[in-house]
């Protein structure tokens, strides 16, 4: 590979240092990026996991649409096995969309973890979103809302 990009494969060694530490103390890390997919380059969430092996891609399925233009869907819903725990996946406006989190809890999952990033003053509703799903579906959602109520205790 010649160059810098901006998309990071799974096998990309500018994560090593990431493998290392969730195998050093037995942990899980889900990191947001453009990941290269066969399909072309997705938006998506690499999964770190303790056990050494290359991270695992989810590949976002829901774009708006400026994303759309730039990148390609992924196959949907996802989940993964943390522990005893099944945990699903969401980026951004699938969070939004109270289908994306049913059809996750309709795969097992007990925690939906989301992944995104809003422009400024959509904070409350993006908040409001994440609670939603939760009650919709029974899952506890860790989102951007999760992390803000806990910098507030």
């Amino acid at each position: 590979m010649t160059g810098r990009t901006l998309h990071v494969p799974p096998d990309d060694p500018r994560l090593a240092p990431l493998r290392e530490a969730c195998a050093a103390v037995g942990c899980v890390a889900l990191v947001g990026a453009p990941v290269p997919t066969a399909a072309g380059v997705a938006l998506g969430m690499l999964i770190v996991a303790s056990d050494g092996v290359s991270p695992r891609v989810y590949a976002k399925a829901g774009l708006d649409d400026a994303e759309a233009e730039v990148f390609v869907r992924g196959p949907g819903s996802r989940t993964i096995r943390v522990g005893q725990r099944t945990i699903g996946l969401g980026l951004c406006v699938e969070a939004n969309t109270p289908e994306h989190a049913v059809v996750t809890r309709g795969l097992g999952a007990e925690i939906y973890a989301v992944g995104s990033l809003f422009p400024l003053g959509t904070e409350r509703r993006r908040s409001e979103g994440l609670a939603s799903r939760a009650r919709e579906t029974g899952m506890w959602v860790i989102g951007r809302a999760a992390e803000r109520m806990l910098g507030e205790l």
